[in-house]
């Protein structure tokens, strides 16, 4: 006899068997959509969406396009607002559009072109995605600095740039060297102090050589004969720092007294050889207050340097004497020339060439002479030098020098016009070919 249930009672049982239309709430038994899709009601019928799917294996459970009608608390993991754009202001971002800041941290990805990034300091530049930049100027102006007599200096900052640069005139290092090479001298020759063994340290046979030095009462020659003028004596007074000389002294009207040559051998020449080309040099002390004219036929005429005249008195009998020279002059004759410093001059046996060196003649004063032309050369370089003062001048000229194969003797003298007495200090001149 079949058995009712009773409300209240615990099924239990078999239910299986055919039941003619069962109907209840939740519509269609089958699942819809795929599987993890969570099921939800669609007009009656299970549903299911891609949009909302559950990993059990995970326990998690994934919803795209989601939409609060109410906002997550920020006690709930939320940001307190309903929309991407309410929750940036709520969290203190900004909007998209009006986003900015200053970056702090690390990141990596591109840069799609919608920033405009902006370099300051040393590398300056703007723009977006890609951009050209410009390297700040150092402060050094392009250029080729340093030459074959100069070397570059530079400064550089702690950053590895060159902020400035000066050239720097090369120098040689210690011993006697004269004359420098800042006015066209390369080869050294042996300072008055050093004596004869030093100066023929610089020497080769090949080569051309003069010196005429002090000695006692005589004038001491190696090299070339010379000759001498007028009457001397030896002094061994320090006039300068050079030590002894011989006072040349001249009293006849017309006369000379100092040092010529009987006859000429240095030259140019037109090719570099080792007896062409010379370097002079000598030195001497104007002690006298009389080198000046005074009145009608009175004065003197000094000259030091390089001359085809082998003759002092055809060297200084004129403002514009005959011959070949190459030599630096002082002449004060009443009628003639009256220099107030040292002239070079230069002549090519038909035209004189005369040049103001800027060093005054002053009496007490110790000069030195210097001039040289190379081997082969068409330039004579010249200087002078007050040691007494520390004062110098230097020149070059290539204005009728005298030919290349005409040859030439060292000579240094006084011309005095009238009969009055005039003397100088001589120290020392020397010559030598090939440098």
């Amino acid at each position: 006899m079949p058995r009712h249930m009773i409300e209240g009672d615990a099924a239990g049982g078999s239910l299986g068997g055919t039941y003619p239309n069962p109907t209840g709430g939740g519509g269609s038994g089958s699942p819809g959509g795929s599987t993890t899709q969570v099921q939800f009601n669609d007009a009656g019928s299970f549903g299911g969406d891609a949009g909302l799917v559950y990993d059990k294996t995970t326990d998690t459970l994934t919803a795209g396009n989601l939409t609060l009608t109410n906002a997550l608390p920020l006690t709930q993991g939320g940001t307190g607002a309903t929309s991407a754009s309410a929750a940036r202001t709520a969290l203190g971002l900004g909007s998209l559009a009006t986003q900015s800041g200053t970056f702090s941290g690390t990141s990596s990805g591109t840069n799609t072109g919608d920033q405009t990034i902006t370099l300051t300091g040393d590398v300056t530049g703007s723009g977006t995605g890609s951009f050209a930049a410009t390297l700040a100027n150092s402060g050094v102006s392009a250029n080729t600095y340093g030459s074959s007599t100069q070397v570059p200096v530079f400064a550089v900052d702690a950053k590895g740039r060159i902020t400035s640069v000066t050239n720097t005139t090369i120098t040689g290092g210690s011993g006697s060297v004269s004359p420098d090479t800042t006015y066209g001298y390369s080869a050294p020759l042996v300072d008055f102090a050093a004596g004869v063994d030093g100066y023929l340290q610089n020497m080769m046979s090949e080569r051309q050589f003069f010196l005429a030095y002090p000695r006692g009462n005589q004038m001491n020659t190696i090299g070339l004969e010379a000759a001498t003028y007028g009457t001397y004596t030896f002094v061994n007074t320090n006039v300068s720092t050079e030590g002894p000389s011989i006072n040349m002294t001249q009293s006849s009207a017309g006369g000379v007294t100092g040092l010529g040559c009987n006859f000429t051998s240095f030259v140019a020449g037109s090719s570099a050889l080792l007896w062409t080309g010379y370097e002079f040099k000598s030195g001497a002390f104007y002690p006298d207050a009389s080198y000046n004219e005074a009145g009608a036929s009175t004065g003197t005429r000094i000259f030091v340097g390089m001359t085809s005249n082998t003759s002092p008195t055809t060297q200084g009998n004129s403002d514009t004497p005959t011959g070949s020279f190459a030599m630096f002059r002082r002449n004060h004759t009443n009628g003639g020339a009256q220099d107030t410093n040292w002239q070079f001059m230069t002549r090519d046996g038909t035209t004189q060439n005369t040049t103001d060196t800027g060093m005054a003649f002053a009496v007490s004063k110790f000069y030195k002479f210097y001039i040289r032309i190379a081997p082969g050369g068409s330039t004579i370089y010249w200087r002078i030098e007050n040691v007494t003062d520390s004062t110098s001048a230097n020149g070059t000229t290539t204005t009728n020098l005298p030919a290349a194969t005409t040859p030439l003797c060292p000579s240094s003298a006084i011309y005095t016009v009238n009969a009055t007495a005039r003397a100088f200090r001589f120290k020392t001149t020397q010559v030598i070919s090939g440098v």
